[in-house]
């Protein structure tokens, strides 16, 4: 889940609820370790609000980092649906992949390229400044964005360096799945490279950054395995639409009846897992399986279904005739693990992870099956 902070050049900015914990931890860091030390004549109070600039303007490149790769993916003909900032930093959400291996090159460079001249021009600022605490503030965010300019261009997934490794393997064998595997494979070795480092630091110097170190290792593993996954599913369902995978609906349940009629006229006589709910003035939403299991047992009786439907928002529907991956892609952004499908401004069916599962089983099936 995340919470919408608005738009910048019509680009949704979320920020995930992992992140409110990075920015007071490093708030506090900043304030307290840094400043704390550097002036410790200051007030806390002083310190501390130091400390909140510098986060402030810190996180501010980190989203402008992440627009300049939708600026560049843009240019490309590359959709993005949004920015998150979660706590590890910040990514950028496309709903395809870049065209060519040149496409890639020039968005994945286009965000430590700006890191970078975020650096420069803050050392410039603090430079300028008379000397004191907030020319401290300036060289802390310069030096902030020279890391992350470096870190970013380590050169496995899901690093802007990995793109740009991705884009030259690409480029070379002009075989996309296999330039995705090498960037995957160089970001897991990364991955269990921190993982190690910070194993040995907890063991022999009781650091607890090596915690920290194991925990960015664990995350960048898993991230490198999942762009790769991202990839074959992607490629999977590149040429099915949503109406070939949904669950069609059938006849609304009336949002009057009780949750134990609900569950044993529908769920206990037919295989669907989720039912519209409507009446004569429309549909109001969908009731799942889920919303019933929310509902103690003992409860069904004098609990009607429209006090557990789910209303239907804009953001978690998808039209009939769409790609199916984009109903991938609304249940990565945030969505529940089913997507309702629109077709002439009526609910036609649902979506869901099961949906897609089932696809890619059989396909997987069949291709094991050709290639035996």
């Amino acid at each position: 889940m995340a919470i919408r902070l608005g738009r910048v050049f019509g680009i949704p900015i979320d920020i995930d609820y992992s992140w409110l914990l990075i920015f007071g931890l490093f708030t506090y860091s900043v304030s307290a370790g840094h400043f704390g030390r550097i002036y410790p004549e200051l007030s806390t109070v002083y310190q501390f609000g130091l400390g909140l600039l510098t986060t402030l303007l810190f996180f501010a490149t980190l989203v402008a980092h992440e627009l300049a790769h939708s600026y560049v993916a843009r240019k490309s003909g590359i959709t993005i649906s949004g920015i998150t900032l979660f706590i590890f930093g910040g990514v950028a959400r496309m709903k395809s992949e870049p065209d060519t291996p040149l496409d890639e090159f020039k968005m994945a460079i286009a965000g430590p390229a700006f890191s970078i001249a975020a650096a420069l021009a803050a050392w410039m600022i603090a430079a300028a400044l008379p000397v004191g605490a907030l020319g401290g503030v300036f060289r802390y965010v310069a030096a902030a964005n020279a890391i992350v300019a470096v870190f970013n261009l380590i050169p496995g997934f899901p690093l802007d360096g990995g793109r740009v490794l991705r884009s030259a393997v690409w480029a070379a064998t002009d075989d996309l799945r296999l330039a995705t595997r090498a960037a995957s494979t160089a970001g897991q070795a990364f991955g269990w490279g921190l993982i190690a480092l910070g194993f040995v630091g907890l063991l022999f110097t009781g650091s607890l950054s090596g915690i920290w170190f194991m925990f960015i290792g664990w995350f960048l593993n898993n991230a490198a395995q999942s762009s790769y996954r991202q990839l074959l599913i992607r490629r999977a369902l590149e040429d099915v639409e949503v109406s070939d995978v949904m669950t069609p609906l059938t006849e609304p349940v009336d949002p009057g009846v009780s949750v134990d009629e609900l569950v044993r006229e529908r769920f206990l006589r037919t295989h669907a897992d989720a039912y519209p709910v409507g009446d004569q003035t429309g549909i109001r939403g969908i009731v799942r399986l889920e919303d019933v299991r929310r509902v103690p047992r003992d409860q069904w009786l004098t609990t009607r279904v429209e006090q557990i439907v789910e209303p239907i928002t804009e953001q978690c529907t998808i039209g009939a005739g769409e790609p199916a991956w984009e109903a991938v892609n609304k249940m990565t952004d945030g969505c529940p693990s089913r997507v309702v499908v629109f077709e002439d401004g009526s609910v036609v069916g649902t979506v869901g992870e099961e949906n897609l599962a089932r696809l890619l089983r059989t396909r997987s099936q069949l291709e094991m099956d050709e290639a035996a």
